[in-house]
């Protein structure tokens, strides 16, 4: 071997060991603010912004069975959101690390990407009170989610090139 294929070897090495880390702090990254989107939401319900049952409510009869199915729905998609986020975080910190090889997390996190881009529409789709009380808890809220979509995004180009670069190095 000559000096320029090992120049290329610590290249490549290198290039490798950034874009693992990556991965494991967006795996991380991924699993925080699955965390932080159920704490919004369970504050939202504490500060007022959000009546539950209004909310699950709406069209539907008001009896107590229907109520207990509707705590049980949202009960349900909160294991969910916590769940999704979990799983997709964990495989990405497995193969930043080099533990596992996983592909589904891949998809998931596409679809993660596109619930939380759809989920902007909250922003703009009603006025905004530019001198009230709740204007920096929305301009906070949003910037969150730009954060999250980042992160999601990030990951998701980590594990594209992170897959090339094995390819690359014929470990794949």
């Amino acid at each position: 071997m000559d000096a320029k294929s090992f120049e290329y070897n610590d290249k490549l090495d290198m290039r490798y060991r950034k874009i693992s880390n990556g991965l494991v702090v967006s795996g991380m990254g991924i699993i925080f603010f699955g965390l932080w989107s159920v704490i919004k939401v369970f504050a939202e319900m504490a500060f007022g912004e959000l009546d539950l049952m209004e909310f699950l409510m709406r069209d539907l009869e008001d009896t107590p069975q229907m109520r207990a199915l509707m705590y049980a729905i949202f009960v349900a998609v909160i294991l969910f959101v916590i769940l999704l986020h979990y799983y997709i975080g964990r495989c990405a910190i497995q193969v930043g690390t080099g533990r596992k090889k996983h592909y589904l997390y891949l998809l998931l996190a596409a679809f993660l990407l596109y619930l939380d881009i759809t989920g902007f529409e909250q922003y703009f789709a009603s006025e905004i009170d530019v001198y009230g009380t709740q204007f920096d808890v929305t301009v906070a809220s949003f910037l969150v989610d730009v954060a999250n979509c980042a992160t999601v995004l990030n990951l998701i180009i980590s594990s594209i090139i992170y897959y090339s670069l094995k390819k690359i190095a014929g470990e794949e």
